[in-house]
């Protein structure tokens, strides 16, 4: 059974949603941003897509809340894509009247406090709501969340599902970006909603930040007192980037899978985003269907 799942590094067509002609309703789409192209195409803008084809009668918009990757994309590729103030700013331009933000920030970090104040400050004549994040704090979206992508996870695996998984000695580890901020509790709580759900052999980790319990080191002992013998790592993050590929999965003794191969833990890697798993992008369109002024036109969600 092969564990893991390479990325296809040839580049592809990414559409940075920048044009005029918006019309009066908008979709905006707001991401950290990566510079790899086929990352983004494939995990940026699978979400973007599934967006736009629920709300057809609106359009969809993107924005990068990172300018050092928009600098690096412009520089590399000769593509603009527009930050947070840009893509506000060319809302206003073209008259939208109803513009609906949707962040695919995980959690309420210092990137969601920033993009909360300038939409704030642009919304004079035009009406604007912000999108629940994804992971919000309610125990059931969670849950969610964290059944789909370890589900998924198992799947890709060659397993059946997260239970034969866990038959076979394997750990699923989910692991996230983390945050310095208070939102960071919100993976421990993850944590307690899974092994609330039964689901005894997944757990959540993350890179940086707060709080200790999802550490690496915390996770690898959690793995090896349970007896777990193989352990699966899984971002939990919008694209496989440069933290999953070397923080997560790289070569180096400092990444988790040098760290619980260390411990004697036989381990692979998944590089596949949130944006690439179906039932994570369908939790986005309801973020958005939540947000949407009533008779907003959306297909059956």
């Amino acid at each position: 059974m092969t564990l893991d799942v390479k990325h296809d590094n040839a580049a592809a067509s990414d559409d940075p949603l920048n044009a005029d002609g918006i019309g009066p309703r908008e979709v905006l789409v707001v991401s950290h941003g990566t510079v790899d192209g086929a990352i983004r195409a494939r995990d940026i803008g699978a979400i973007e897509r599934e967006v736009q084809a629920a709300y057809p009668g609106w359009s969809v918009r993107r924005a990068f809340t990172s300018q050092p990757i928009i600098n690096r994309i412009r520089a590399r590729e000769g593509q603009e894509i527009d930050n947070v103030g840009q893509a506000l700013q060319r809302a206003a331009d073209n008259g939208v009247e109803s513009l609906v933000i949707v962040p695919t920030l995980l959690v309420r970090g210092s990137e969601y406090e920033r993009l909360a104040k300038a939409a704030d400050e642009c919304r004079g004549g035009m009406s604007i709501t912000i999108a629940g994040l994804l992971l919000n704090g309610a125990e059931s979206d969670l849950r969610a969340v964290a059944e789909a992508v370890s589900s998924d996870a198992a799947r890709d695996a060659g397993y059946d599902g997260v239970a034969t998984a866990r038959e076979d000695g394997c750990a699923i580890v989910l692991v996230g970006h983390g945050s310095a901020c208070e939102a960071g509790s919100t993976y421990s709580q993850m944590q307690a909603q899974l092994r609330e759900g039964g689901y005894g052999n997944v757990f959540v980790g993350t890179i940086e930040g707060e709080p200790a319990d999802t550490s690496c080191e915390a996770v690898t002992r959690g793995i090896v007192s349970e007896g777990f013998v193989k352990a699966l790592l899984r971002p939990l993050m919008i694209v496989a980037g440069a933290h999953a590929c070397k923080d997560m999965a790289g070569g180096a003794p400092d990444s988790w899978k040098s760290r619980l191969e260390a411990a004697g833990i036989a381990t692979s890697a998944q590089l596949k985003g949130l944006g690439e798993v179906a039932a994570v992008r369908r939790l986005f369109v309801r973020r958005v269907a939540e947000a949407m002024p009533a008779n907003a036109g959306e297909k059956d969600l």
